[in-house]
């Protein structure tokens, strides 16, 4: 009989999980897609801003900035507003944001992945159709490839502890802020007022 070989586990090409909402979102506010992005009903859209990150309630990301372009046709002004992160186009209403008023303001519907059955346009308490595009077919690079940096975000500390971090380090903290729910003005007491015991020179 014949043996096969199996190489060690630390060798072999395990396959890779589809990204979590949160990783989602991490694509999203590192700006890890093309320049120009598509949505379904044909538009081509710019960000300009991806957003501040909301990690409270409503949409996700608010404050962004795009700019939309149909039939060769760019927009004369820009788009400001909220965007929206799911898995899956169905999630909209399945989380009931079609009847929320908070996400009236949103601009675009981002999701991970749009599969075959019927099509579905995600619309606003008015009735407006939010514009609606597929993040993981206009990615940089492959998912696979671009995990390792999602993952590394999301392990950053809380800036909350940023007062416990040497002087050194306010420019990484700060830029961990920017992509939370913590308030600006948090950031800056923490930056003039070193923690006790630290002697201001850590």
């Amino acid at each position: 009989m014949k043996a096969s070989y199996l190489p060690p586990r630390s060798l072999r090409e395990e396959p890779l999980s589809p990204p979590s909402e949160m990783e989602v979102q991490a694509l999203w506010f590192e700006q890890l897609y093309q320049p120009a992005l598509t949505t379904d009903d044909g538009r081509t859209v710019e960000i300009i801003q991806p957003g501040f990150w909301n990690h409270g309630g409503g949409p996700d990301f608010s404050r962004a900035v795009a700019r939309f372009r149909k039939d060769g046709k760019t927009d004369d002004d820009l788009t400001i507003g909220n965007v929206e992160v799911h898995l899956r186009p169905a999630d909209w209403n399945g989380h009931g944001h079609h009847a929320d008023t908070a996400y009236d303001e949103t601009i675009l519907h981002v999701v991970w992945e749009s599969k075959g059955g019927k099509a579905f346009f995600p619309a606003t308490t008015a009735f407006r159709r939010v514009p609606q595009l597929v993040l993981g077919a206009q990615l940089v690079a492959p998912w696979p490839e671009l995990q390792p940096l999602c993952a590394s975000l999301l392990r950053a500390p809380c800036p909350a502890r940023c007062r416990d971090v040497v002087p050194q380090r306010w420019p990484a903290c700060l830029r961990i802020k920017s992509r939370t729910s913590c308030a600006a003005r948090d950031f800056s007491v923490c930056a003039k007022k070193p923690a006790a015991g630290s002697g201001g020179n850590a």
